[in-house]
């Protein structure tokens, strides 16, 4: 009995001579507390955006009367291909929960964001990741054709003029009844666009269609009939479709010239290196 009394006599003298008590016990707990990933939740983000457009993001911070400063930080790579969490933006506490923050979309095909919260005492918090995907307007020609037929010409170095206006894209060339290229966008894009008519060299009263499809041959979109000086601005959106087809027909009279083309035709996509 003598020496278990001696030896909770030593023990509690040792805890009253480290300060090591209850309360401090609970105090020590809560500010470990502090740096697990349940003190601060990004509560808002958009799923998906187009490159160039501002992301809002709404983040909650626990306990915000300790708080100090709410950071948000991006999933960023260097050109080494080191990859590291970068605060872009932080915000002070001042003992309000909700905050919000705006970037801007940069980064080919998603954006990666946390919250990170710092505490008085030393102690930080760090949310859960959130994903935004993040769609960008891909050039046609930035796409190598699997197949065209002869005449079809799509090069970024010869532009060529459209109701008075100068275009780089696809565009047809030499005496034919039809034309016709096929892609292979791979299920990443979602939407195409540009801008359809026929190219000033053509005669007068010459006339051309086109058609946007896959090559099953089931129709996309179909122009109005088009002529010198016209031009036509279309988005048409894509229903994630394996091959794209682009095929234009000469409507003239028999012998009348006519270089149907598109301007500026791009992929909207996402998923590509």
């Amino acid at each position: 009995m003598f020496r278990r009394r001696t030896s909770a006599a030593i023990t509690t003298a040792a805890l009253l001579a480290t300060g090591f008590t209850a309360s401090a016990a609970h105090a020590e707990a809560a500010s470990a507390s502090a740096t697990g990933s349940t003190m601060t939740w990004i509560t808002g983000a958009p799923k998906s955006v187009t490159e160039g457009a501002r992301i809002a993001v709404r983040v909650r911070v626990a306990h915000p009367r300790r708080a100090i400063t709410v950071r948000l930080q991006e999933w960023q790579q260097d050109i080494y291909g080191v990859t590291s969490w970068v605060t872009v933006r932080s915000q002070r506490v001042k003992g309000t929960a909700r905050h919000a923050f705006e970037v801007v979309a940069t980064v080919k095909n998603f954006e990666k964001y946390r919250s990170q919260v710092s505490y008085r005492g030393g102690g930080t918090a760090t949310s859960r990741a959130r994903r935004v995907t993040v769609w960008r307007w891909i050039s046609l020609m930035g796409y190598q054709p699997y197949y065209q037929t002869n005449g079809v010409i799509l090069t970024p170095y010869l532009s060529f003029s459209m109701n008075g206006n100068e275009y780089l894209g696809w565009r047809a060339d030499g005496a034919a009844s039809s034309w016709e290229s096929r892609y292979t966008p791979g299920r990443h894009c979602k939407a195409f666009r540009g801008v359809l008519g026929v190219t000033d060299s053509s005669a007068d009263g010459s006339t051309a269609t086109i058609r946007l499809g896959t090559p099953a041959h089931s129709a996309i979109y179909t122009s109005p009939t088009l002529s010198p000086g016209m031009q036509t601005k279309v988005k048409v959106p894509l229903n994630r479709p394996y091959r794209f087809l682009i095929h234009a027909d000469n409507t003239s009279p028999s012998g009348t010239v006519v270089y149907p083309a598109i301007g500026d035709p791009a992929f909207l996509c996402t998923g590509i290196d």
